[in-house]
C-alpha cells in the first residue's frame, strides 16, 4: 500500500540519516555496533498483548483409534487473545452472516477473524499439513463454530485489559486416514470499528 512503502521510505531515511549523523569512531577503544529502533504506530482502541502475537498450540498425540467415524472430535484445547489499554471509545460491527449490528456506547467493539487454508472436504476447517483424514476446527467461547476466511463475531470490550477465547480441535473429516506429524498456520486479524 502506499502507506507501507511511505514508511519503509521513512525507515531507510532515518537510518540512513542516522548512520550519517553518527558514523563510527574509529578512534574509540574496543567494539561499538549501532542499534536500530523499530515498532508500529497503530490507530486502535487497544494494543494486542506481546504474548497473543505468534501462539504455538500442542495438541499432543492423537490416536487415530478414537477418530474412526468422520465428524468423531479430540479434546479442545483453549487458547487467548489479550488486549490490553483499551480505551474508553464507541463502536459499532455488522455481522456479515446474520445482519445483526452489535453496538458498544463507551465500549471499544473488535471483530476478529482467522484466515488459514480450509480443507477440501469442508471449507470450515484448517487443512492440516502432513496427514488426512483430520482436519482443524476452532470454535468460541461459546461452542460456536468460527467461519475461516471469513468476518468473526463481534466482541464489545471493556476499558482496560480484555481477554477473548477460543478452542481449537482435530476433527475427523471423510478423506482416507493418513496418520503422521502435522502443523496449520492459522492468522487471526482484529478489526475495530
Amino acid at each position: 500500500t502506499l502507506l507501507g512503502i511511505a514508511l519503509v521510505s521513512a525507515e531507510v531515511y532515518v537510518q540512513t540519516d542516522m548512520l550519517s549523523a553518527y558514523p563510527p569512531h574509529p578512534e574509540v577503544d574496543g567494539e561499538h555496533g549501532l542499534l536500530i529502533v523499530k515498532g508500529d504506530l497503530v490507530d486502535s482502541p487497544c494494543r494486542l498483548s506481546m504474548d497473543s502475537y505468534d501462539q504455538s498450540i500442542e495438541l499432543g498425540t492423537l490416536a487415530s483409534a478414537s477418530l474412526t467415524r468422520p465428524g468423531e472430535r479430540t479434546k479442545p484445547v483453549p487458547f487467548f487473545l489479550k488486549l490490553k489499554d483499551c480505551l474508553v471509545a464507541s463502536g459499532h460491527f455488522r455481522d456479515s452472516r446474520t445482519d445483526n449490528i452489535t453496538y458498544g456506547a463507551n465500549q471499544p467493539v473488535v471483530n476478529v477473524s482467522f484466515t488459514a487454508l480450509d480443507d477440501l472436504s469442508n471449507s470450515s476447517l484448517v487443512k492440516l499439513h502432513g496427514v488426512k483424514g483430520i482436519a482443524l476446527q476452532i470454535v468460541d467461547d461459546r461452542n460456536r463454530d468460527v467461519h475461516l476466511n471469513n468476518t468473526g463475531v463481534s466482541h464489545i470490550l471493556n476499558p482496560g485489559d480484555n481477554q477473548m477465547g477460543w478452542s481449537v480441535m482435530a476433527v475427523r473429516t471423510t478423506d482416507i486416514l493418513v496418520p503422521g506429524p502435522f502443523m496449520a498456520v492459522v492468522n487471526f486479524r482484529l478489526n475495530y470499528d
